[in-house]
């Protein structure tokens, strides 16, 4: 994912930046090899099953607080299963997953970015960034998963950006293939699977959603205005994983439970103009 065009060009002109970027990096790699591989381990091994590597690698992701990018994560896990998909001399069972993969691609890709984006804790609705790692397990299609770990922590020094919080995300993700897996699974269990996935991830965002509405007069405008365009892209991301589901054969998410505090539905009396227009955004998208 890299880092942000500011983050970028400070770090091309001042070395120690680079530096500072750099002991950041480390810290947190140091932290989550072990838990990654010890949580994509007990996966095969408590349910027996063999596994095969289809592809892995990290990604890293620097950017400042108030700055907040869904589409330069999305192009960097699309790119991701691309290269799977498209890469290497696979033999044998390995070549057996990635020929099963194939035609679940947009399914993979748009449900990796929607469970990233869910482990980044873009539905929170506090703005205070801690250290924060989640480890998840995605079935694809039958006998894929899509290993996912995603940590995040937040720095800051007086002399870089006037003490603005720098954010370090960082991915480490495996697909693998188990054959035994396969046998295991139906592909219309496996697509039920990512349904109740993204409905899960809908709901939170939902109670996120609740949160701006309820808060739209009182809420610092700076808050509401990232938290709407948090929701907003999520929402379209989750919207896509759940047409690529159902365009792969399984069914749709049936339609959320819309606004629970009707009073919502009225808009506060002198609303100014740009609260407003979140609001109605909100409350659209809500329904």
């Amino acid at each position: 994912m890299g880092k942000t065009q500011s983050i970028e060009r400070e770090a091309q002109s001042n070395q120690n930046f680079q530096n500072y970027l750099e002991s950041l990096h480390k810290q947190l790699e140091d932290k989550t090899n072990t838990d990654f591989e010890k949580n994509r381990k007990s996966f095969y091994d408590k349910n027996g099953y063999d596994c095969h590597t289809l592809g892995t690698s990290m990604k890293w992701d620097f950017r400042q607080q108030n700055s907040f990018e869904p589409a330069r994560i999305k192009d960097s896990v699309e790119t991701a299963v691309k290269s799977i998909l498209g890469g290497g001399s696979v033999t044998g069972a390995a070549a057996k997953g990635i020929s099963m993969l194939a035609g679940y691609e947009s399914v993979a890709t748009s449900v990796g970015v929607s469970v990233v984006l869910a482990a980044m804790n873009i539905c929170s609705t506090s703005m205070k960034i801690t250290y924060n790692e989640q480890y998840t397990d995605a079935p694809i299609c039958p006998g894929v998963t899509l290993h996912i770990l995603t940590f995040s922590d937040s720095f800051q020094r007086v002399e870089y950006f006037d003490n603005q919080t720098i954010i370090e995300t960082g991915i480490r993700y495996e697909l693998c293939f188990s054959e035994k897996k396969a046998r295991a699974e139906a592909t219309m269990a496996n697509m039920i699977s990512l349904v109740e996935i993204i409905r899960k991830y809908n709901q939170a965002l939902l109670k996120l959603e609740t949160y701006i509405a309820e808060g739209i007069m009182t809420l610092p405008f700076w808050e509401i205005d990232e938290l709407n365009e948090r929701s907003k892209r999520y929402r379209e991301m989750l919207n896509r994983a759940n047409a690529e589901i159902a365009k792969a054969g399984g069914p749709t998410a049936n339609k959320l439970p819309g606004i629970e505090n009707r009073a919502l539905l009225k808009v506060p009396a002198e609303l100014p103009p740009d609260r407003l227009a979140i609001y109605q955004d909100v409350l659209q998208r809500m329904q």
